[in-house]
């Protein structure tokens, strides 16, 4: 009997070592990735308004304007704000966040919580979260170019969230313990969606650069540029339009009838200076 108990005894304490080692194990995993997430930019939008850190953003209004490549990322301190990047760059170094507009409310809530943001024309290159758009609501991700980050966006907390339009090459997108967000019309490659513990997101008509490994009999419907098979990353991933084809992800800075307008005005003043320019010779001759 004493060797059955010894037996049980050694039995437990492995347990207990192996329980032990996992939960270090963890404890570590959560510290590298809160010390790889954490902000490492020297940029701010901060709460008045004011841009902190760079000669490199434009402010007028509500607008802030990228006028040149930044290394680093930006926090963001303000809502109600749109930030364009005009084709520039954030450039990381695999740790961070490039646009962080979390404000630290992880650590602490009682922070002011930023919303009502859209990010635009903006390349985010090579961090830890591309976007952290953790415990903010109502922000528009439209047009930009993300790549070479653990996540793309990182949506945790967070609800009525628009990405539509943009191109994500090894970024992908997660999103956890959030409410409705849509995701729309973007180009995915190498790259995954997950959504965990959240309300299904819109996920619809977008591009999948390995849809044809996985779905090798799919066919185009007529030609709409639309697979006949939905895209099923698992089930809480479902797009239903998925794409044959990238979208172009360039948006136009004006209205699209601007350039057929100019147009139209350039000529009509062009015909009108050649009748004046002729009416003027004619007097001249006689």
């Amino acid at each position: 009997m004493s060797s059955l108990t010894s037996g049980v005894n050694v039995l437990a304490k492995k347990i207990a070592a192996a329980f032990f080692l996992l939960a270090i194990l963890a404890i570590s995993i959560v510290t590298i990735q809160a010390v790889n997430a954490q902000f490492l930019g020297s940029v701010y939008i901060s709460a008045d308004g004011s841009v902190v850190g760079t000669n490199s953003i434009q402010r007028n209004g509500s607008i802030y304007t990228l006028t040149a490549n930044i290394s680093g990322g930006i926090q963001v301190q303000k809502s109600n704000i749109v930030i364009d990047g005009a084709g520039y760059t954030v450039q990381g170094n695999g740790a961070g966040r490039g646009i962080d507009l979390s404000n630290g409310r992880g650590e602490d809530p009682s922070r002011l919580e930023i919303d009502n943001v859209t990010v635009k024309n903006l390349q985010i290159l090579d961090f830890y979260y591309g976007v952290d758009n953790a415990n903010t609501n109502n922000n528009t991700f439209i047009g930009n170019y993300v790549e070479d980050c653990l996540d793309s966006f990182w949506i945790i907390g967070s609800s009525n969230n628009t990405i539509t339009s943009n191109t994500l090459k090894n970024a992908s997108i997660e999103i956890n313990y959030a409410g409705s967000n849509t995701i729309t019309k973007n180009n995915f490659f190498d790259c995954r969606l997950t959504v965990w513990l959240s309300t299904q997101p819109l996920v619809d008509g977008n591009y999948w650069s390995e849809y044809t490994t996985r779905y090798p009999n799919a066919k185009e419907i007529g030609n709409t540029g639309v697979w006949d098979t939905p895209y099923k990353y698992w089930e809480s991933v479902v797009d239903n339009h998925p794409l044959t084809k990238p979208i172009s992800t360039t948006i136009p800075e004006f209205p699209s009838w601007i350039i057929p307008a100019l147009f139209v005005v350039i000529s009509i003043s062009l015909i009108g200076w050649k009748r004046r320019n002729s009416t003027t010779k004619q007097t001249e001759k006689t």
